[in-house]
């Protein structure tokens, strides 16, 4: 991040401008789900960094915040070198759930990218979840805007799966909280389509963590796929252990 910055004046939303980089694009030259998830957790973070509230501050108090589901619309995937502005909020919170929107605007003000992710505010060691009305360290908004994009909300298991791919687990996947980085399931599942899928961009995608994956956790991914959505099942296991629900996800197209 650089100091590209700056909060309007209500002092919760952020602005950042950037463009999108050769690395961050796939095949088809544009950005991929992999990177945006990257790209609006780091712009959360920074936000809670900027005020008051930093990784090393959570830690200083045996707290981590993670993310617990993710909803995007994806007006329009922006392109490589496109100059975008990227902008984030955090609303107003739930009992359980902080609430941060965004935004991802193109050349000329066009919107490109509009969603909505739910964090989660757990004791580092125990992994108990800390209702946010006990989460002091910064000063939550009143205000909760809408945003154009599907609800997040509980996705139905489908009743019919078809195994499409298995994963490990490897110390590349691992962020600062030592578990699975929530980007990293982007790259799963973009890798798990069939390949009629590669080279199309979904209209909508939501996702639901439910168990965090950890180093040497093997990951399988199953899915429905209907003519419109593809519902895709995410399961862990570790040395031959019970499968356990690890996230679902829909793709829309």
């Amino acid at each position: 991040m650089t100091d590209n910055l700056y909060y309007d004046d209500d002092g919760f939303t952020l602005h950042f401008h950037d463009r999108v980089f050769y690395t961050q694009c796939g095949t088809n030259k544009r950005l991929s789900l992999f990177e945006l998830l990257k790209l609006t957790t780091d712009i959360s973070t920074e936000d809670f960094r900027r005020r008051g509230v930093s990784m090393d501050t959570l830690a200083a108090h045996s707290l981590a915040r993670v993310v617990s589901r993710s909803s995007f619309r994806l007006h329009r995937m922006p392109v490589r070198d496109e100059a975008i502005e990227i902008i984030t909020r955090e609303e107003s919170p739930e009992a359980l759930h902080i609430i941060q929107s965004y935004e991802i605007i193109g050349e000329g003000g066009e919107k490109l990218i509009s969603g909505e992710s739910e964090w989660l505010i757990i004791n580092s060691e125990t992994r108990r979840i800390i209702p946010t009305k006990l989460f002091t360290l910064r000063n939550p908004p009143s205000e909760r805007h809408e945003n154009d994009c599907l609800p997040n909300a509980r996705i139905a298991r489908p009743e019919q799966l078809r195994e499409l791919a298995a994963f490990k687990m490897r110390p590349s996947h691992l962020d600062g909280n030592a578990h699975v980085d929530n980007a990293w399931y982007a790259a799963f599942i973009l890798d798990s389509l069939p390949d009629e899928y590669a080279q199309k961009t979904p209209k909508d995608f939501r996702i639901n963590y439910s168990k965090e994956l950890l180093l040497g956790d093997d990951l399988t991914v199953s899915a429905a796929i209907e003519a419109e959505k593809i519902t895709l099942i995410g399961e862990k296991s570790k040395n031959g252990s019970k499968k356990e629900l690890s996230f679902e996800c829909e793709l829309y197209f």
